[in-house]
């Protein structure tokens, strides 16, 4: 990953960092990043898998009242679908895949978090004490 030059910059370029402090900041600001871009990508891809679960739900709803209003060749199919499974499995498989990428998006975030609060413990005490007043400033 490629950090913005001016932070980099600020990092390697500020005289109260040693160079091994410099390193291991920047290093610290790279795996918050990478944690950061994969929890996005992972908490995107089970937004659309619970899309997909609420497509399923409503395309089983949608059969299920229209057979009972109008006894059709689709709603026929839908429910032959329901009786054999295949409905129900997809739906059933989707809301496992929901709740096995919720459970990881939720422990990638906690990563992210506990990385982020490592490179802000990394910083010198003046520019943590910085951060927290800008921090208290925006609430």
């Amino acid at each position: 990953m490629v950090i913005c030059g001016c932070i980099n910059d600020c990092i390697t370029e500020n005289p109260t960092l040693s160079d091994e402090q410099s390193t291991s900041l920047l290093q610290s600001i790279r795996d918050c990043h990478e944690l950061s871009k994969q929890t996005v990508e992972l908490c995107s891809s089970t937004l659309a898998t619970g899309r997909s679960l609420v497509e399923c739900g409503e395309s089983i709803h949608k059969s299920l009242i229209g057979a009972a209003t109008d006894l059709d060749a689709e709603s026929f199919a839908v429910i032959a679908d329901l009786i054999d499974g295949d409905m129900s499995h997809e739906a059933m498989g989707l809301a496992v895949a929901l709740k096995d990428k919720s459970s990881d998006c939720i422990s990638l975030s906690k990563q992210m978090v506990d990385s982020l609060e490592r490179s802000v413990k990394k910083l010198p005490d003046w520019f943590e004490n910085y951060i927290d007043m800008k921090a208290t400033e925006s609430v």
